[in-house]
């Protein structure tokens, strides 16, 4: 596989992007400018890697944890970060929030709080694009603690009958909020979950952004090709907890530290760009400097921006 300097830069700006938006967001929250918790996906940059072979018409549903899938697909930190906020210049009109962010004109259906439930809504428009021939392939996000619920079945189960171009990303970041997931799996090979549907699956290094978009190149290629839905099962890991303000006591300082010092997505990434010649130390200074003159841009705008009005409390809504 050979990308250009180009498209390996954007990769790493990408991922410095999402970061940068998720490592303020502690402070955010506990001097109530965010009126809610938040879950960060600080550790699990390099699954950004599964957006860049999509078109900007595939369709993504995420989960609770998605603001890097998000900004890799394109979409405004302005608005995320207003819509976190709960402002009104937020994708949502600040009545969504940060797990139900949506921007149908990027493809982004919406993430859910509902854990898996994404694995049932994926395959709406994956029947469509099939029927009217528009090639184009869903995406849904899920953790390995959603992949224990009854509806993630149903959802594979459906798309290997009807043969759909949706593609199922599995996040394992080994820990269902406080739960290991050496206990709540019985299995810990968890591509054998889509295997038992006849779907082709696969284990992949969420530490290493290139390999993660290559088999995602791979899957998204059979699924415009008619071949049916894959799994990837992405090994990965959060550095933050569960969400913000949790109490934590579930893993060891050394076990986080360790995944840093040795799987952190970014810092491999940048370690090879380096061998590549094509970043230096300078460089990726100022691309992080850059990133983060984004997301205070960000911050700024969603502080200054609006709430709702009143009268908007039952606009938008379906009851």
């Amino acid at each position: 596989m050979k990308l250009s300097k180009e498209k390996l830069s954007d990769m790493l700006e990408k991922m410095l992007l999402a970061r940068a938006f998720d490592t303020p967001l502690d402070d955010l929250v506990f001097e109530s400018k965010i009126p809610a918790t938040v879950h960060q996906c600080i550790g699990q940059e390099g699954n950004i890697g599964t957006i860049f072979p999509l078109n900007k018409d595939d369709y993504i549903f995420t989960g609770h944890r998605s603001h890097g899938l998000l900004l890799a697909k394109g979409l405004d930190p302005k608005k995320m970060m207003a819509e976190i906020f709960g402002k009104s210049t937020g994708y949502n009109k600040g009545k969504g929030g940060s797990m139900h962010i949506t921007a149908p004109e990027y493809g982004a259906m919406g993430s859910n709080g509902i854990l898996g439930y994404v694995t049932v809504l994926v395959n709406g428009p994956s029947f469509y694009s099939k029927l009217k021939k528009l090639n184009r392939v869903s995406v849904a996000y899920f953790g390995e603690g959603a992949s224990n619920q009854g509806f993630v079945h149903e959802g594979m189960n459906l798309a290997a009958i009807w043969k759909l171009p949706t593609i199922f990303v599995l996040e394992n970041n080994h820990y269902a909020e406080a739960t290991a997931v050496e206990y709540a799996c019985s299995t810990q090979d968890l591509a054998l979950r889509g295997k038992a549907y006849g779907i082709p699956s696969y284990n992949v290094d969420g530490s290493d952004i290139l390999e993660v978009y290559t088999k995602m190149q791979e899957v998204v290629e059979n699924a415009r090709n008619n071949k049916g839905p894959s799994l990837l099962v992405i090994d990965c890991y959060r550095y933050k907890g569960h969400q913000i303000g949790e109490p934590g006591g579930y893993r060891t300082e050394e076990e986080i530290q360790n995944y840093r010092n040795t799987k952190d997505p970014i810092m491999k990434f940048k370690k090879y760009l380096i061998g590549l010649g094509y970043l230096t130390e300078d460089k990726y200074i100022e691309l992080e400097k850059k990133a983060k003159k984004i997301i205070d841009d960000a911050i700024k705008f969603a502080d200054e921006s609006p709430y709702p009005e009143p009268s908007e409390t039952y606009t938008e809504v379906y009851v």
